[in-house]
């Protein structure tokens, strides 16, 4: 159902997208800008590079609508590539796209007039195959830490805040395991192939639906959140996230709480999130001056030390998301005095605000 709601509601804003495009170009509405699209608010503005990629200039079939909701690749828990997307690789565009882009990149002549073979999914699906099957192994034998209960108050809070970060790994894996094995099935039937890179070797992360390794080792929030379930993160960035005027954050983290059900801990986890989200964005603007341009230890030192912050509050606010109910999302914040949920609202109240500045070497 989750993965039906995504789908139903890209096609309708890919129709929208190519009507307003050809309605935008019929009526020479700018000079400059050939096709526009109305934001929620109300305004409007120019199709980004991703909307006038994925635009639909026509309504598909009812055959063609019927095959991109109920393939059997996809069905269960995706992944809920575009309706673009999905006819490009019914008809085999994408293989044929992808070739002819790689050889105009070619400088050697000999090579671009060399045609490109239908690459082989073998490698990959076995690969990610492997992958599923390990992160599957790793949960199914961590059985202790699949719950963060029992909570033993008698522990420091370093042990405490080590066992529920290491829960929340254990059970990301489980998502790991889903992730992978239904990327791997994807790529056996075709999808998931965008292209090549330079060294013309051809890559399948259309499906993709994970970053383990950005995951792990994300130094801030936005980029664990854009680097887990990616393919719902640019769902929410597609119908949401891009097209609200107002506050387009808080409006994709409730979307999102939405979408996962009507738990109450799916939208303690998100409202966690969101405002964590918006005090990290504030304390990086006052600490990373103070890091720039000092040597590599205080470089580095500032690094760790937003890793191991990044991990501690990503899972304090997935396990809300997993407990689901505010008794035991109380129970387990009470473990630990609130002081992950109480922090945040602190920066947001006392710490006065600051213009970004992006110092090079930080993130």
């Amino acid at each position: 159902m989750m993965i039906l709601v995504q789908k139903l509601s890209l096609v309708p804003f890919a129709v929208h997208d190519g009507e307003l495009s050809v309605a935008c170009i019929t009526c020479c509405c700018s000079p400059t800008i050939t096709s526009c699209v109305s934001g929620m608010g109300g305004n409007s503005r120019p199709l980004n590079k991703d909307q006038e990629k994925q635009k639909l200039t026509s309504v598909p079939s009812v055959l063609e609508y019927m095959s991109y909701c109920f393939n059997f690749h996809s069905v269960l828990v995706g992944p809920s590539v575009t309706m673009r997307e999905h006819l490009d690789f019914m008809d085999g565009s994408n293989f044929s796209a992808s070739a002819t882009s790689s050889q105009q990149a070619t400088t050697n002549t000999s090579q671009s007039t060399e045609k490109h073979k239908e690459p082989s999914y073998l490698y990959p699906a076995c690969t990610k195959l492997l992958i599923a099957l390990g992160f599957c192994a790793l949960y199914v034998y961590s059985v202790d830490y699949h719950t963060p209960f029992p909570i033993d108050p008698s522990v420091n809070v370093f042990v405490k805040v080590l066992r529920f970060s290491l829960v929340c790994f254990i059970i990301r894996c489980r998502f790991y395991f889903i992730f992978a094995l239904n990327d791997s099935v994807s790529n056996a039937a075709g999808l998931g192939f965008e292209g090549y890179d330079e060294r013309n070797r051809p890559k399948w992360g259309l499906a993709q639906n994970y970053d383990t390794v950005g995951m792990e080792s994300s130094m801030n929030l936005r980029n664990s959140i854009n680097r887990w379930n990616i393919i719902s993160a640019l769902w929410l960035r597609r119908v949401c996230y891009e097209r609200v005027s107002w506050n387009p954050t808080l409006a994709s983290f409730l979307l999102s709480a939405w979408w996962h059900g009507f738990y109450p801990g799916y939208y303690l986890c998100f409202l966690h999130f969101g405002i964590s989200l918006m005090a990290a964005k504030k304390m990086r603007r006052w600490c990373n001056p103070f890091f720039t341009g000092h040597g590599p230890v205080l470089k580095w030192t500032y690094h760790i030390a937003t890793w191991v912050l990044t991990q501690v509050y990503v899972a304090y606010c997935s396990l809300q998301l997993v407990l689901l109910w505010p008794s035991d999302v109380w129970t387990f914040c009470s473990y630990h005095y609130f002081v992950p949920s109480l922090a945040p609202l602190l920066v947001l109240l006392l710490v006065p605000s600051r213009q970004s500045q992006r110092p090079q070497g930080l993130t």
